[in-house]
């Protein structure tokens, strides 16, 4: 198990974090500026993530990053979460940064647990997608889909009352759906 990644500088880094059946520990991973890439595929921890300037992409399938904390940093960043574990992403932070980032989710993510975002400007839904209201709530976004997009919101509980007006549709296809 590494403890610590730092990057080359002002390069491109690219990171993948993978394995079969181990663990991954990983207490740091700071890649400094560059277009830098995060693929995280296996379970484990990272506890702090810092891909400074620069657009980045972090890509969560199948893997967990609960309890990081992730600074993105300025420039237009994505962040995608595809098949993540359950509670995979239970306590973690996301921090777009300045610029125009984008959360794009595939499948159903509503039982990873609750994260946090932060200066995230879109959501995108890519085929399916599941999100909870607890995990969007604090956002301001403009939703956009794929041609064969559907966004599914789900109220983690009967007295939870759905904001919409921090939603901005950008969709021209697919379909949005509100579910308790």
């Amino acid at each position: 198990n590494l403890k610590e990644y730092v990057g080359k500088g002002s390069g491109k880094d690219n990171i993948t974090i993978s394995g079969a059946s181990s663990t991954i520990t990983l207490d740091k991973i700071n890649t400094g500026a560059g277009d830098d890439t995060l693929t995280v595929n296996a379970s484990g921890s990272v506890t702090t993530v810092d891909l400074g300037l620069g657009k980045d992409e972090i890509t969560v399938s199948g893997g967990s990053i609960a309890n990081a904390k992730i600074n993105l940093g300025a420039g237009d960043d994505k962040i995608t979460l595809a098949s993540v574990a359950e509670h995979g992403l239970k306590g973690a932070t996301i921090d777009g940064g300045d610029g125009r980032d984008t959360l794009i989710v595939s499948g159903d993510i509503t039982g990873s647990g609750d994260f946090t975002l932060k200066n995230i400007e879109v959501l995108q839904a890519n085929s399916s997608a599941k999100v909870s209201y607890a995990q969007i709530k604090d956002q301001t976004l403009t939703l956009t889909k794929d041609s064969s997009g559907k966004l599914e919101i789900v109220a983690t509980n009967k007295e939870t009352a759905i904001d919409l007006t921090k939603l901005n549709n950008k969709a021209t296809s697919g379909e949005t759906a509100l579910t308790e």
